[in-house]
């Protein structure tokens, strides 16, 4: 399977880490998605001129998917075409 994900890649959950980076939620994240690989993959979509997309980059590559970047939001059409035709 795969999954789709859009976000600025910022951890907002007030009971989560207060590190920007996600902290030991990120690792926790990271960890669950590189054991179970072969199940789903995760493409990211990191979006806004404030997304981390190296954050994003870190998940999709954990789960075996790419990457994208629609930092600039007037590329979100063209972005959203590669992520659904790759997964």
């Amino acid at each position: 399977g795969a999954i789709v994900v859009l976000s600025d890649g910022e951890n907002d959950d007030p009971g989560g880490s207060p590190d920007r980076r996600g902290g030991d939620d990120l690792v926790r994240l990271l960890t669950t998605f590189e054991a179970n690989k072969e199940l789903v993959r995760v493409f990211t979509i990191a979006y806004g001129t404030d997304a981390d997309a190296a954050v994003l980059k870190q998940i999709s590559q954990a789960s075996g998917a790419r990457s994208y970047d629609a930092r600039d939001v007037t590329k979100i059409a063209s972005v959203l075409r590669q992520a659904v035709s790759n997964t």
